[in-house]
């Protein structure tokens, strides 16, 4: 009975508060402001802002361009991950702490998931493949 009862509670509140791991830049801002400010110069910023009309109907052109966990473009937690459950402070302090806790290394390996050879800003660009958000 117990357990039914936590299924239900669980369901409600989620409903209710939602079930998102996503903390938003702004929130990254509060500790990371240097970076934030940097990060707001960047392309990563106006990625989303770069797309033509028909391809920001492209779902393929908003996994890179504005990834689900993004409030804007390209944000933090595109490539650093969702931060709800890393980001407080007392977590930040403990690298391995935050990397269990789902902070994300920012290696070739994460770039690569949008700059490839599929990609129009590609580091490895292949002359012969077509770029995935190519739509005009």
């Amino acid at each position: 009975m117990k357990s039914i009862v936590f299924v239900v509670l669980t369901l409600i509140s989620i409903s209710i508060f939602g079930d998102s791991s996503h903390f938003g830049s702004q929130n990254c801002a509060q500790c990371h402001q240097k970076q934030y400010e940097h990060w707001k110069k960047t392309p990563h910023f106006k990625a989303e802002n770069s797309l033509t009309d028909a391809q920001k109907k492209e779902a393929k052109c908003y996994s890179c361009h504005k990834p689900e966990q993004s409030d804007v473009g390209v944000s933090c937690e595109s490539c650093h991950g969702d931060g709800k459950y890393y980001a407080k402070s007392y977590v930040m302090k403990d690298k391995e702490l935050a990397k269990k806790l789902g902070l994300k290394p920012i290696t070739k390996s994460s770039c690569s998931k949008c700059h490839n050879k599929y990609s129009l800003h590609g580091s490895e660009k292949d002359p012969k493949k077509e770029p995935v958000c190519t739509t005009k």
